[in-house]
């Protein structure tokens, strides 16, 4: 990672942590996602390649993005955080 991606990184997450970036719904990369999530970027990855978490993607290969409202969703449903906590187990385990 670059200097430039370094500090744009701690900008974004000391942002989440104020919760400047809390109203805003728009779309996050990868590593937004990661911080808003609060997971590790490996661990995203994992459930992008499951399809266990939402995303969108223009093209096959291409730049993957989230929306944060489905983030949100995603988040609180009951059905879907167990997924996530059996899924971050699996991972863990590995």
């Amino acid at each position: 990672m670059n200097d430039l991606e370094t500090i744009k990184r701690a900008v974004r997450e000391a942002m989440l942590e104020a919760g400047i970036l809390l109203n805003y719904d728009g779309w996050l990369d990868k590593h937004e996602a990661a911080d808003y999530c609060k997971m590790s970027p490996s661990s995203l990855e994992k459930l992008i390649r499951r399809q266990a978490i939402p995303f969108h993607q223009r093209k096959k290969g291409g730049k993957i993005l989230f929306k944060k409202s489905e983030l949100d969703e995603w988040l609180t449903s009951p059905r879907k955080t167990e997924s996530l906590k059996e899924t971050i187990g699996r991972i863990r385990k590995k």
